[in-house]
């Protein structure tokens, strides 16, 4: 359910990112594609949050969600 009801917006993005989840969420994390972790946000519950991404260099990563009730969603996050 997670996986469906998931928002990331916008992407591609150049500054923020905006996450809206149906379940509270625990922990937000940006990886490289080699794995590497980039940033990682601890959210408390909240079911929506904005992530400030000016200081990541462009190109692709990883964006790893995790809600209150340990479900994982991984998508692709496009940096411009």
């Amino acid at each position: 359910v997670l996986d469906q009801e998931l928002e990331l917006f916008p992407n591609p993005s150049q500054e923020d990112m905006f996450i809206n989840s149906p379940t509270g969420l625990n922990q937000v994390s940006i990886y490289s594609v080699a794995g590497q972790l980039i940033e990682s946000y601890t959210l408390n519950n909240a079911i929506s949050t904005e992530l400030n991404l000016r200081t990541i260099p462009s190109g692709v990563y990883m964006i790893h969600v995790e809600d209150n009730q340990g479900n994982v969603v991984n998508r692709k996050l496009i940096k411009e």
